[in-house]
């Protein structure tokens, strides 16, 4: 599945905007790669094998940092009452956890050397 859900999310990075599900009567815009990428990192988060790995690379701490420093970013937003693009917000630090995903399959499919 992993190898599967990598492949589509590699076909449909060329086309980014192109391949853009709006909502109606809605501001926000999810791509196609968005939701691929989504279902990749749930894939990846039910395997614990896929798991263990993820753990043991060396690029998981730095990342996993930089998630938590975004994360303490958002909530000092919302509790200072600055929640004016808070969901929008919220939204790139999913996308970017989501991406940080086809880095991670990359490295499982043995595309990338461990």
């Amino acid at each position: 599945m992993i190898r599967l859900l990598l492949s589509l999310a590699i076909f449909a990075w060329p086309f980014g905007q192109l391949l853009q599900l709006t909502p109606v009567g809605n501001s926000l815009r999810f791509q196609l790669l968005d939701l691929l990428t989504v279902l990749l990192s749930l894939s990846l988060l039910v395997s614990s094998s896929a798991r263990r790995k993820i753990a043991a690379d060396p690029l998981f701490r730095p990342f996993a940092l930089f998630v938590l420093a975004g994360a303490v970013s958002l909530i000092a937003a919302f509790l200072s009452g600055n929640c004016e693009n808070l969901l929008f917000a919220e939204l790139f630090l999913l996308r970017f956890i989501s991406y940080l995903s086809v880095y991670f399959a990359f490295r499982l499919e043995g595309l990338g050397k461990y």
